[in-house]
């Protein structure tokens, strides 16, 4: 049985290379992320700055407040 994340994968263009570790799980999260996106919420209005700047300032900020265990 295949996750979604699997097929997406497998969907990918050949010479890509599989990732391992933290490495293979930051990759899914970020497939799983792009396609649940409701893109007619306020991302959908910021979408052509959300990869190149919103993402990566949350991802950033998350970083120095999340909360550890």
């Amino acid at each position: 049985m295949s996750t979604p994340t699997d097929r997406w994968l497998a969907a990918a263009p050949a010479g890509l290379p599989q990732l391992h570790g933290v490495e293979n799980v930051a990759e899914r999260l970020l497939l799983l992320l792009h396609y649940g996106v409701d893109w007619d919420s306020w991302v959908g209005r910021r979408r052509a700055t959300y990869w190149t700047q919103h993402l990566p300032n949350r991802v950033r900020v998350a970083t120095y407040v999340g909360g550890a265990d």
